[in-house]
């Protein structure tokens, strides 16, 4: 059973990374087509809550689920509409490539800081040494990038954020032992419920969204999923929570208050 939903785990990240790779491609070709990133936060906002309000009524709890509304805010917060406006607005100013490779390099390295800063786990020299070589490959790859658009460095930065949000959204979900549906539809219906205060906001331009566009929103949402069934899965997969946690079934009945 542990080795099969540990393949289960596996196939669950590959598909987060082919879907994951393929948005940073859309996402820029929303910008060029000429969607703010706060039109694109709305398009993905109403497409993935319309697909999963149904899955989140059904559910105890309506719309947070077993999650409680402290974790439910955090997690929203971390990988919702707020998660979704930083990368897009990256996208605006970075090549789409680069928003793939630079938010999936620094995730490792800002999710070993957090375990740090929030549970004293010290890394080894072996895992320094990895993540020096991550860090060293993603200053050779962005320095062709700054010698040629110097202004590539505010992509950059929110590309950073992101990083950072998604580490902690893969932490804490590895922590709480949340479930994978759960934790998506919860996360999609709440930012869903943000949808009117980016409309106010800012300007729409959501007819400028093509097909492909559109239809890339639900698959960030399967992305989500993805990551959360890919950091549950027990076993070898320890997606940068800390290494000596270990779900029990007190953690997962506090995770439901």
């Amino acid at each position: 059973m542990e080795r099969r939903r540990f393949w289960q785990g596996i196939t669950a990240g590959a598909l987060c990374a082919l879907i994951w790779g393929g948005q940073a491609v859309v996402m820029r070709l929303s910008v060029i087509d000429g969607l703010t990133p706060a039109n694109v936060t709305v398009l993905r906002c109403v497409v993935a809550g319309a697909a999963l309000l149904p899955v989140s009524v059904r559910r105890h709890a309506f719309p947070i689920g077993q999650l409680g509304w402290r974790r439910a805010l955090a997690l929203a917060i971390l990988a919702g509409a707020p998660y979704n406006l930083v990368v897009v607005g990256g996208v605006a100013f970075a090549p789409a490539l680069h928003s793939s490779v630079v938010t999936f390099g620094v995730i490792p390295i800002a999710a070993t800081a957090l375990a740090y800063l929030a549970f004293g786990e010290e890394p080894d020299l072996g895992k320094l040494s990895c993540l020096g070589l991550v860090l060293a490959g993603l200053v050779l790859f962005g320095w062709e990038r700054f010698s040629r658009a110097p202004s590539a460095w505010r992509g950059y930065a929110l590309f950073v954020v992101a990083a950072t949000m998604w580490a902690g959204f893969g932490t804490l979900v590895k922590i709480w032992c949340v479930d994978p549906i759960s934790a998506t539809a919860t996360i999609a219906v709440l930012s869903l419920a943000t949808v009117p205060v980016w409309v106010v906001l800012f300007p729409m331009r959501l007819t400028h969204a093509s097909i492909g566009a559109i239809a890339i929103q639900l698959g960030t949402w399967v992305c989500s999923w993805a990551f959360s069934r890919c950091t549950s899965t027990p076993g070898r997969l320890r997606c940068w929570a800390p290494s000596g946690h270990r779900c029990s079934s007190r953690s997962s009945r506090s995770s439901r208050r």
